[in-house]
Parts: structure tokens; C-alpha cells; sequence
């Protein structure tokens, strides 16, 4: 592997970041360091399921803009390569303030990768909302450097398909689901940042 990604760090409700995996103790520092030595490029991850929360954050300036430079500090102060943003169960909405937020950040973090993990949202499932949604993975992909797609938990990410299935099975990360959000993403970010 040639990529380290701690799940490490998480927002609070008030959009402070936690260093809730202890990133800063002698064990971790000796795993990051020994991830530098082996030229493993190190993207810990901070995460916000608070979707109030997330959102009273986010669309205030003054807040939203106090996240970024934390997030900012924290990738600069741990010397790593850079920050994976996995904020979910966002309305779409909210996309355009998260959007805001992303940009500020990729500034913040300079030449440092901006990684972000997103929720597979299918237009079948929103829509009248098909416009916005390919808007929205268009501008991720002139922001981010890295787009993870988390298409699991197919009750969410793919309510359609969940219903066909049958109890007990219902697979948290189906074939097709996996493939068909691949590709309708793809199809307004570019491959080679999925």
C-alpha cells in the first residue's frame, strides 16, 4: 500500500476538531514516522456525522471559516500530506456550503491533498434533484484531489435497490451499487481523481 489513512479526527458539534484516535501518543507517532521513512503518504481523516451541527457550522462564515484553518493547523502541526473530509449525511441542500467550506480549505492546505469521502447519491433517488447533484460532484472534482466514493450501506446510498433485496440479505456494499455509482459520478468528476 502507498497510503496511510487514519480515521482519526473528528468535528464536534460546536465544529472543533478532536483528535479522538490520539494521533499525538508515542505509539502513533512511531507508525506516522515509520509510514514517512517508507514514503507512505499519510491523509488522516476527519469526520462529522452531526448533520445540525454540520450545517449551523457550515453556513456561518465566521465558524466555517474557524474549521478550516483547524483542519489546516492540525495537517501542518502533524506534518502529514494532507486531509480527508468526511462530513455525511448532508442534505443536498447543504452542498453549496460544504462547497464553500472545501474551497477555502484546499487554499488553507496550499500544495497539501485535499481527499474527500463522499456518500453515493443516485439521481433515480432524488430526481428533481438530478441538476444539483451533478453540479455538486462536478465542483468536488475541481476541488478535491481525491474523491472516496462510499457506496455501502446500500440502504442509503441505493434505498431503490435495497428494497429489491430480501432479509436477512441485504449486502452493505452490492455490485451493482458500487458500479452504478462509480459510474454516474464519473461521469461529472474525472476517473483518475475516484
Amino acid at each position: 500500500f502507498d497510503t496511510l489513512a487514519p480515521f482519526s479526527y473528528e468535528v464536534t458539534q460546536t465544529g472543533n476538531v478532536s483528535d479522538v484516535l490520539k494521533l499525538t501518543t508515542p505509539q502513533w507517532k512511531n507508525v506516522l514516522s515509520e509510514a514517512k521513512k517508507n514514503k507512505i503518504t499519510i491523509i488522516p481523516s476527519f469526520l462529522w456525522m452531526d448533520t445540525g451541527a454540520m450545517i449551523t457550522v457550515l453556513q456561518n462564515e465566521t465558524k466555517r471559516t474557524s474549521l478550516s484553518k483547524q483542519i489546516a493547523n492540525t495537517v501542518t502541526t502533524m506534518n502529514v500530506d494532507g486531509a480527508d473530509i468526511d462530513f455525511e449525511w448532508m442534505n443536498n441542500s447543504d452542498h453549496p456550503a460544504f462547497l464553500i467550506f472545501l474551497k477555502d480549505l484546499k487554499i488553507r492546505l496550499n500544495e497539501k491533498l485535499l481527499t474527500c469521502s463522499i456518500e453515493a447519491k443516485f439521481p433515480s433517488n432524488y430526481p428533481d434533484e438530478k441538476q444539483s447533484l451533478d453540479a455538486y460532484y462536478k465542483e468536488l472534482g475541481s476541488v478535491c484531489d481525491e474523491v472516496r466514493i462510499m457506496a455501502y450501506d446500500m440502504r442509503f446510498s441505493d434505498p431503490v435497490l435495497a428494497k429489491e433485496e430480501t432479509a436477512p440479505y441485504i449486502p452493505s456494499a452490492d455490485v451493482r451499487t458500487v458500479r452504478d455509482s462509480v459510474e454516474y459520478i464519473a461521469t461529472s468528476i474525472p476517473r483518475e481523481k475516484i
